[in-house]
């Protein structure tokens, strides 16, 4: 969609950004590759008590290995971004601190997708799908135009914040597993 509203040189820009998205969110997808069989067998097993102390520590461990990579890239992120692409790149810093926050927050509401998925969810989940990806293209195209590569970012940020805090209300309300203890 970028590439339809703006200029070439942004999608550079936001693909570079991408790149450090993507290294934030390997904290979560690591996690939620161990812990996935667990939550099925504890919500197998009805097991909601354990079910919900996996929940948190999956979280806290999620975050605890997205946190460093996201404290460079915000912290540092021109400089990386320079090093890692050239200094061609060094706008890309922007929608990079916009698209770790996203990652960021994802890694913090947890593993609510893989939990609802391992929990017989999916249709769930599918259903509300393209809620999201209709509001992430409405955004982006009221953000792109005027801000390119930094509004997609935005649009993307709020949108996997806003997914992640959908699921965990989906696990509350579909597993009565609420947040905190």
């Amino acid at each position: 969609m970028l590439g339809l509203l703006v200029e070439t040189a942004e999608v550079g820009l936001y693909a570079a950004a991408d790149w450090g998205a993507t290294v934030v969110s390997f904290g979560l997808m690591l996690v939620g590759a161990v812990v996935s069989p667990y939550f099925a067998r504890l919500h197998a097993q009805g097991d909601k008590q354990r079910l919900h102390a996996l929940l948190n520590r999956a979280t806290l461990a999620a975050t605890a290995l997205a946190l460093p990579p996201f404290i460079a890239f915000v912290l540092w992120g021109e400089a990386i971004v320079t090093f890692a692409f050239g200094a061609a790149f060094a706008p890309a810093s922007l929608p990079l601190a916009f698209l770790v926050a996203g990652q960021m927050g994802m890694a913090l509401v947890g593993l609510a997708g893989p939990l609802l998925a391992m929990a017989g969810f999916e249709r769930d989940i599918a259903r509300r799908t393209p809620v999201a990806a209709l509001a992430n293209a409405a955004l982006n195209l009221i953000l792109i135009p005027p801000f390119g590569a930094a509004g997609a970012a935005v649009a993307t940020m709020t949108t996997l914040v806003v997914w992640g805090l959908l699921l965990r209300q989906m696990v509350r309300t579909h597993l009565g597993i609420g947040w905190g203890r």
